[in-house]
């Protein structure tokens, strides 16, 4: 097939606005400069997703681009080149774009032995607008800016379409219904629902903000509060590990609090390479961290005006809780709850002082524990270890953590609903069940056996669960199926986030956000990254699109409103 390709020195250049060679859009009449673009309507004919004819010597995947980018966002995009035919001799490899939308950034990277993958970036500098054009991909003997001598097919031609869409960053003002999202998941009940009426025809970009990006970083869930959203980059062998304060109005930073002695120089307080979900109250951030596994926790109180320490104290817990806790701590008015292995602690917000713990059963595994409770309650909820992987939901004063109310369950995950009631997805997965339990009796009030997992919504009305490939909307008060929204995302990528509204369900996989209309069961809306979710009281929709190499995060920022 192609040996002489593999064993060639292989040169990649990208040369952007380059109107010699033919580099742009087939029959363009456009002036080298602007090169096969155009701004609002784009070219006729020759550009988009119009199809091209290639010689069969290669197979490009996708066979064209359509890329929708927010004004200032800047997107690594990567197309598989398959080889179905030797090409002898040297072949020097060169990608042109007469649009000049491509930053100077080009890898080929061998896949296989006849497959390739080029990664580029696209859209800096790029005013909004709408850009149609064509990718030239050379093979040549010689130079390939001059490619006198090119292999026979070249070039292959790859349409593409960019619509750069503007940025609004109208005056925040608070949405009515909506309140601050200061936990993961929005609140201390975990139930991701958000009582607003939202209009899709009114959801627009306000900002990107890029993050500082090092191998292996994880990035915590976002808190938002007092016009500034919070979230943690924990990374235990990198630079950058912190908090972040950025403005809400214009996805500026503000401040970053740094956990390492090597970052901002706090040496005089315990170093945390692996910070977890923040916690918002009382005019701070609440975060806590660790060095790494088996290392004691470290929890932080931090001014959210000014980003210093207002307090630290650590905790003789483990790793193991905090890595597991979608939200790691959580307040009242009277305190913090801190999960623990087989328990909870309770602490004084402004000191970090110990206020009570709530000791398990006897443990024989570990498990982590997650509290629940509606901030008008004199009750919260959370689940303990009785032995092995078996649990109880316990139900605790929180003003003494003495225990009121216990029920088994298998492992599981929980949310209070806004009536007070629980919901509870157990052996989640391929035998997922869901019941709706009573929180004041803690009796079962209905269940079901399918195929239920984790996350789920629920409002006062109704709950939102994934079932297999789908999304259940079920009634609250009997559990009987309303409708089903097919996902077939699920399957290949999961659910990143989920917030359920009055009129709407956002979700998110690692690879799109969608809104559905509850009424029509129609997507109304859609963007092409993922990520987790948050609803700020200032109406903005936040998607924390992160890899798993963490080298390409970014956070979208959308206007509701």
């Amino acid at each position: 097939m192609i040996r002489s390709f593999l064993v060639a020195s292989v040169s990649a250049l990208l040369i952007a606005g380059c109107g010699g060679g033919g580099g742009g859009g087939g029959t363009q009449s456009t002036s080298a400069g602007s090169g096969g673009t155009s701004t609002g309507t784009g070219n006729t004919g020759t550009g988009g997703t119009t199809a091209v004819t290639n010689d069969p010597g290669l197979t490009l995947t996708p066979a064209n681009l359509n890329i929708n980018l927010i004004q200032s966002e800047v997107r690594s995009v990567s197309v598989d080149v398959h080889a179905n035919r030797d090409f002898p001799e040297v072949v020097n490899i060169l990608i042109a774009d007469n649009g000049g939308l491509l930053v100077s950034k080009v890898n080929i990277e061998k896949q296989g032995t006849y497959n390739y993958r080029a990664t580029f970036q696209v859209g800096a500098g790029v005013p909004p607008g709408v850009y149609t054009g064509f990718l030239e991909i050379r093979l040549c003997k010689d130079a390939p800016t001059v490619c006198s001598r090119p292999h026979d097919g070249s070039p292959w031609k790859l349409p593409y379409r960019v619509e750069v869409k503007a940025t609004n960053q109208s005056a925040l003002k608070a949405m009515p219904g909506a309140v601050d999202w200061t936990v993961s998941r929005g609140n201390s009940a975990q139930n991701a629902y958000v009582p607003v009426t939202l209009d899709a025809s009114k959801i627009t970009p306000r900002f990107v903000y890029v993050m500082n990006n090092y191998q292996l970083n994880v990035v915590s869930g976002i808190a938002t509060q007092n016009g500034k959203l919070f979230f943690t980059i924990g990374n235990t062998f990198s630079p950058g590990t912190g908090l972040y304060a950025v403005d809400e109005n214009n996805g500026n930073l503000k401040w970053v609090y740094g956990f390492t002695g090597d970052y901002l120089g706090n040496v005089s307080v315990p170093d945390s390479r692996r910070p977890r979900n923040p916690g918002l109250g009382n005019g701070k951030v609440y975060v806590v961290g660790t060095i790494q596994y088996g290392d004691l926790v470290t929890m932080y109180a931090i001014d959210q005006t000014s980003g210093k320490l207002n307090a630290v104290t650590q905790i003789n817990e483990s790793m193991y809780t905090i890595n597991h806790a979608p939200a790691p701590v959580t307040m009242d008015d009277t305190g913090l709850y801190f999960p623990t292995v087989g328990g909870i602690s309770k602490f004084d917000s402004t000191t970090l002082a110990k206020k009570w713990t709530y000791e398990a059963k006897p443990q024989l595994g570990l498990e982590y524990t997650v509290p629940l409770f509606d901030q008008a309650s004199q009750y919260l909820y959370t689940s303990s270890i009785t032995g092995g992987n078996n649990l109880t939901l316990d139900k605790i004063d929180k003003s003494s953590g003495t225990m009121v109310a216990s029920v088994f369950l298998q492992p599981s995950t929980r949310a209070l609903c806004p009536d007070g009631g629980l919901m509870v997805v157990k052996n989640a997965g391929a035998s997922g069940s869901m019941l709706r339990l009573d929180g004041q009796t803690m009796k079962t009030l209905w269940s079901i056996d399918d195929q239920f997992n984790a996350p789920f919504a629920c409002s006062d009305t109704a709950i939102v669960a994934v079932n297999g490939k789908n999304l259940d909307v079920r009634s609250l008060s009997t559990g009987s199926l309303l409708w089903s929204l097919p996902v077939p995302e699920i399957e290949s990528f999961g659910l990143s986030g989920l917030i359920l509204t009055r009129n709407m369900l956002i979700f998110s996989t690692s690879t799109s956000v969608v809104a559905v209309d509850l009424n029509s069961h129609q997507r109304v809306w859609s963007f092409e990254q993922g990520g987790a979710l948050s609803l700020s009281k200032n109406g903005i929709l936040y998607v924390s699109s992160t890899t798993y190499q963490g080298l390409d995060n970014k956070i979208f920022a959308f206007n509701l409103q």
